[in-house]
């Protein structure tokens, strides 16, 4: 018996080797090689911007939403709504920088300026000049031109910021109107989400850009326009109103201007242009040395505007009907935030002239009598 059960396990031994042999081998995969990602071409990012003139696009689309703001009308709920938000897309710390590179790029087109500050240049060199912009935030106001090139970016302020607080007065004045139509005479729903809005569209605001087909109305070389004598060119008084125009009007003739002079408070915005607006002249906005894109940023300013924006948010926070947020608008979102701009500058005081009196007439001179005695 023990016989036969190891006789049946050899045979089943070799029964299972026999099975294991005929089933067919397969060959050993060779190992693949590693797939490695593509790599992405290098791409050279080109000359870094000017900082100026990346800088004022922001500002030129903050004065676009301002045109589409001037001659719009609120017929209905839908035309308030779109008016708030072009208004509150505002960011205060682009908006500083954007009109700063403006009043600098407004500044360096004094022709007297241009050719001092390359004099001066020439005559104690490139770095020596930076050195001394950079230290002495005055000293681009005391270069040849200089006051001249100050009075052109005071101009610019003075008419950009009293544009911007017409078009202020404007909705003012249409929230009164409006409290007689039914639309604007209900209470405006969900406003707390509408004050949310108007804050998230001007913490985005920062990239803003104006379109395309204006971009080139931008590009300004220094001493290469005339904004004194015509009014319509980058740096007049009506650029802005002519933005989008192919063709601005003939010009009309010019109004006398004020004499203007920096207000106590904001002398360093005025001398922060003019400095820039060396810098730019010498084409030394790129310079590491010149920090011309530190100087854009404006700290007065953009308080003031950060000041505006609270009084907008609050006025909207207790307004209750439709009408109350245009005069919020009106007053907070237009007007202050053209007073920020425009209050940089004031008239300066006129000297009065006196008028000399003529001379009070002066009695002849009579002889004394004569003290001899007579014989």
């Amino acid at each position: 018996m023990k016989a036969w059960t190891a006789f049946a396990a050899a045979i089943a031994t070799i029964i299972l080797a026999g099975a294991v042999e005929a089933q067919p081998r397969t060959k050993a995969k060779a190992p693949q090689p590693a797939v490695t990602a593509p790599v992405a071409p290098v791409v050279d990012p080109g000359p870094p911007a000017e900082p100026l003139a990346q800088a004022v696009k922001a500002y030129a689309s903050y004065q676009n939403e301002i045109n589409d703001l001037q001659g719009a009308t609120l017929a209905n709920a839908d035309d308030l709504e779109r008016a708030l938000d072009r208004a509150a897309g505002v960011n205060r710390a682009a908006l500083t920088r954007g009109w700063i590179a403006y009043g600098a790029m407004t500044a360096a087109q004094a022709p007297e300026f241009v050719r001092g500050v390359r004099d001066t240049a020439t005559h104690y060199g490139r770095d020596v000049m930076i050195r001394g912009l950079t230290l002495d935030p005055a000293y681009a106001e005391r270069l040849k031109g200089g006051a001249e090139a100050a009075r052109l970016a005071m101009m610019s302020a003075r008419a950009d910021g009293l544009r911007v607080y017409s078009v202020g007065e404007r909705y003012k004045e249409m929230a009164y109107s409006l409290q007689s139509q039914r639309w604007a005479n209900q209470i405006a729903p969900a406003q707390p989400a509408r004050v949310t809005r108007m804050r998230t569209l001007a913490a985005g605001a920062s990239t803003r850009d104006v379109p395309a087909e204006f971009a080139p109305r931008l590009v300004v070389p220094a001493g290469s326009l005339t904004p004194w004598t015509d009014p319509n060119q980058f740096g007049g008084a009506t650029f802005w109103d002519n933005f989008r125009l192919a063709q601005a009007p003939p010009i009309a003739a010019p109004l006398p201007a004020p004499v203007l002079q920096a207000h106590h408070d904001r002398v360093s915005t005025i001398n922060r242009m003019t400095t820039l607006a060396a810098l730019y002249v010498m084409d030394a906005t790129l310079d590491p040395a010149a920090q011309a894109d530190r100087m854009l940023n404006e700290g007065s300013t953009e308080r003031c505007l950060e000041l505006a924006q609270v009084q907008f948010y609050q006025c909207m926070s207790a307004a209750r009907f439709r009408y109350e947020n245009a005069f919020c608008l009106g007053e907070h979102a237009l007007k202050e935030m053209g007073s920020c701009i425009r209050n940089a500058t004031v008239e300066a005081p006129m000297t009065p002239i006196v008028a000399e009196l003529p001379p009070a007439p002066v009695a002849p001179v009579e002889p004394a009598p004569s003290r001899r005695k007579k014989r």
